[in-house]
């Protein structure tokens, strides 16, 4: 995350006007209504694969809780995690946390303060676009350390029709710098994972598709999969 950008993410008032700013307009709305849906079939899938009732989950960067207040309205069990205190304190307050056993905790996903295996399910959302690429793969990495049963995480791909309507006006600009799934998965190989799932909210339509990743037996860790 750029440093401009990291500060004004920082800032007490970009927290407070967050979820307002995101929920504006009938487009915005439906886009998290799709991307709740997906991330809870998704957890729903690993709980049943793993035969968990519920899940330890980390949330990072949890933002103001709202993917967090999803899962967490379903029994699962919910570490939030954020740079930002002011994100980390709406959070708290929201209602639909507040109260219900909620964690929290100052971190940064590139340098996770868990051990391994320290969590059921690892997700980071809406998040990973904003950091450089020389680093997204390693960052991913991490995520998947300290969870057991893998990571959840979303990409913008050069895929769907957003991704070529975005490629055609403006050639050579961020939508053409944006990785294929081959590449996604290439790198993630890279790191000792594999692809458990892989999917979109929109099919065909959106650019943003979400992962299921875990270590691939017999692989060797990647650089950021395991603590020194």
């Amino acid at each position: 995350m750029g440093y401009a950008m990291r500060e004004h993410y920082l800032a007490k008032e970009k927290a407070q006007a967050y979820d307002r700013r995101h929920t504006r307009t009938l487009r915005q709305r439906m886009r998290l209504f799709l991307e709740l849906r997906l991330l809870r079939r998704l957890v729903a899938r690993i709980c049943a694969g793993a035969g968990l009732p519920h899940a330890s989950v980390l949330d990072i960067p949890c933002g103001t809780g709202r993917h967090s207040a999803m899962l967490q309205a379903r029994g699962h069990r919910l570490l939030g995690a954020d740079i930002s205190a002011a994100m980390l304190d709406v959070a708290r307050e929201r209602e639909t946390l507040r109260g219900s056993g909620f964690r929290s905790m100052q971190a940064e996903l590139e340098r996770l303060p868990l051990a391994d295996n320290s969590v059921d399910i690892a997700m980071s959302i809406r998040f990973l676009r904003h950091i450089p690429a020389a680093t997204r793969w390693q960052a991913i990495g991490e995520l998947a350390r300290v969870a057991r049963h893998g990571a959840v995480f979303d990409l913008l791909l050069k895929r769907g029709l957003v991704s070529l309507y975005k490629r055609m006006r403006r050639p050579g600009g961020p939508a053409s710098q944006r990785p294929t799934r081959r590449e996604a998965e290439d790198a993630l190989a890279a790191q000792g994972l594999e692809v458990v799932a892989f999917r979109s909210a929109r099919p065909w339509f959106s650019q943003q598709h979400f992962f299921w990743v875990r270590p691939r037996r017999g692989a060797p860790q990647g650089i950021h999969n395991a603590r020194t």
